[in-house]
């Protein structure tokens, strides 16, 4: 007790010093700026969900930032860096609301694609984000009003060079970690100032793999089933439908079905998995057309397309062309070079991209689609389609058709005509009510494309796979509590994060009509639709496994949930933000009980070695390495 008493007198010391020497207004206005900085850094880890450890976390950003704004003679230059370091803080929480995470300074490189998000982004910017500026607004007024050096003597000139060896050290001993403490990897993982120093080195160091967990795939062992073949020879289009997710599949609300044209082609020739989920990268929706196509995990520091054009691919496109496919990629976004889809395409293997938009103010001579009705992003699903048959049946058979629907993006505003579902008035004006009628024009008019190719006949020739591209609802509290209310239990990640996927054959095909539920992901896609197809071998380097003859399913996850996080078939793993195995959390799927983390360290293991391998492969360019160079698989992943 002596000892806290003593403690406490000198800081009440300290204090009164302190007062004295700066004067009573410069002792008022440093309480102000410790109030508002203390309040500003509680919202903003409230705003990104900081939990574990949560004050440790805080005391260090306030120090850190303590430590900057008195560290400089030239007080203008610290609140400009102050300023800089808030706008970072503003982005985080926005690029949180869609990623749930922190934005990597490599997703800089993506800052061309920001205005053609606006609509979006404008949606989940709130008031109360702005209030991360409200510090940095005092300490400018200040400024303008006063010459005083706030929080300082005249003759404290050494604090200039103090300061910032005081930051260094400070944010080294717990960014380095000597100890291998969890603690202190749980306040670097979390605390802003030691995140944006550990994600500059990350990305100057480049990745490191275990060597001895490289993924050649099971595909040979896998491929011998009923259903090896079915499609041979067939068409394959293959309709990656925008921010569907997979409960509205079956769904009826207020009365009405939801998507009637999906329930319909699950219960004719269809193969429909109803535990699939997303496996994206940094680049959300073409980052689910590269896994799809490659059963590789897209790049989680940005999008893969725009870091990696230049990779070698050995992906679904070119193993069909290898066969005599003719292959084409199919968008109806105004810009070609949108996610720089019109440059890495041919690199992916596709002959051609119809893309790119004509109208009558501006003949574009790289567009192929005419503007005749927009909505949201582009060209209606519903214009898409109609003028995509006529592009498809040009295409000589077999080949294969990939194709991107757009009219189901957030926000989802939909023209008038469009809107489908009578919403209730509790869900008026919401997200999620939005949603449901985006998602119902968008099974509308995907029904209307799929009568257009019975029409011409290329239904009959085809085998026809269709795949929600990511979630379309992120957590918020207006959205989770709508959607609890409607899917009757909590919205969580096995939620969020599940897109349907049904794979067609017409009638005259084999009787495939079955549902699948063991755990599958867009890695998986690739091995899937070559057994269907009748691949002998699968001559590629890839992630995934066949769905319809593996024992049990597994996807490893590592954007939007935190990479280790995976599934299996009976339930979900969720690791924690703060890096520590033992403050995740787990969960049955069907039930939504928690589930303990005992023996559940090697799966996590097992799902972080697969996001880093696909990491590796992406950065060392490995598959040119081994068909282009003729290195083995080994050597390969021994650069």
């Amino acid at each position: 007790m002596n000892k806290l008493s003593a403690f406490r007198n000198r800081v009440s010391d300290f204090i009164k010093d302190y007062r004295t020497r700066v004067g009573e207004i410069n002792f008022i206005f440093t309480l102000v700026v410790f109030f508002a900085v203390v309040i500003k850094f509680s919202l903003f880890y409230q705003l990104v969900n900081v939990t574990a450890n949560l004050i440790p976390v805080l005391v260090v950003s306030c120090s850190i930032t303590f430590l900057l704004l008195t560290g400089f003679r030239n007080k203008w230059l610290a609140v400009t860096l102050y300023l800089v370091i808030s706008v970072f803080m503003f982005c985080d929480i926005t690029y949180y609301s869609f990623f749930n995470r922190y934005l990597s300074l490599s997703m800089l490189g993506a800052a061309g694609v920001v205005g053609e998000i606006g609509e979006s982004i404008k949606e989940v910017i709130r008031p109360l984000n702005f209030l991360v500026f409200f510090d940095v607004a005092i300490l400018y007024v200040w400024l303008i009003k006063s010459k005083t050096r706030f929080g300082q003597e005249k003759r404290m000139g050494k604090v200039s060079y103090r300061n910032p060896v005081i930051i260094v050290v400070l944010t080294g001993l717990i960014i380095s970690n000597f100890p291998g403490s969890n603690f202190l990897t749980s306040v670097s993982n979390q605390e802003i100032y030691s995140f944006r120093i550990k994600d500059a080195l990350a990305n100057t160091v480049g990745t490191k793999i275990n060597q001895g967990a490289v993924f050649s795939g099971e595909y040979h062992r896998q491929k011998n089933g009923p259903l090896f073949g079915v499609a041979e020879g067939r068409n394959l289009i293959v309709i990656q439908l925008e921010s569907v997710q997979n409960f509205v599949i079956g769904l009826e609300y207020n009365g009405q079905e939801v998507t009637p044209n999906l329930n319909k082609l699950i219960e004719s020739n269809s193969i429909y998995f109803d535990n699939y989920y997303q496996q994206t990268g940094g680049g959300n929706t073409s980052d689910a057309e590269f896994a799809t196509n490659n059963s590789i995990m897209g790049d989680v520091k940005s999008y893969t397309y725009k870091n990696h054009t230049d990779n070698h691919y050995r992906g679904l496109p070119v193993l069909l062309k290898e066969k005599g496919y003719e292959t084409a990629v199919f968008h109806a976004y105004e810009l070609r070079d949108f996610w720089t889809r019109d440059a890495i395409y041919p690199n992916l293997g596709f002959d051609r991209f119809y893309g790119g938009m004509l109208n009558d103010t501006q003949n574009r001579p790289d567009g192929d689609y005419r503007m005749t009705e927009w909505m949201g992003w582009g060209l209606t699903d519903t214009e898409f389609y109609k003028q995509t048959v006529p592009f498809m049946e040009q295409l000589k058979e077999p080949f294969y058709s990939f194709v991107i629907s757009l009219s189901n993006h957030h926000p989802y505003i939909m023209l008038e005509q469009y809107d489908f579902i009578e919403l209730l008035p509790e869900d008026q004006d919401t997200l999620a009510g939005n949603y449901l009628n985006s998602a119902a024009y968008t099974d509308h008019a995907l029904g209307e494309f799929l009568e257009a190719l019975k029409e011409n006949g290329l239904y009959d020739r085809s085998i026809i796979a269709i795949y929600g591209d990511h979630s379309g609802l992120v957590n918020s509290e207006e959205t989770d509590q709508v959607m609890e209310r409607m899917l009757g239990k909590p919205y969580d990640f096995d939620e969020v994060m599940s897109v349907p996927l049904i794979i067609h054959l017409p009638e005259d095909g084999a009787d495939i009509h079955q549902t699948v539920s063991i755990a599958g992901g867009q890695l998986d896609f690739l091995p899937t639709i070559s057994y269907l197809m009748g691949f002998d071998q699968l001559d590629t380097v890839y992630m995934g496994q066949n769905l319809l003859t593996a024992d049990r399913g597994f996807v490893a996850e590592h954007s939007f949930m935190l990479e280790g996080s995976f599934f299996t078939d009976t339930m979900a793993f969720e690791m924690s933000r703060d890096g520590i195995f033992e403050n995740g959390r787990a969960w049955n799927i069907k039930t939504g009980e928690p589930v303990s983390l005992e023996g559940l360290e090697e799966k996590y293991e097992k799902s972080v070695e697969i996001s880093l391998t696909s990491q590796f492969i992406l950065e060392k360019d490995v598959l040119a390495g081994i068909y282009l160079e003729n290195m083995t698989i080994n050597e390969a992943f021994k650069q």
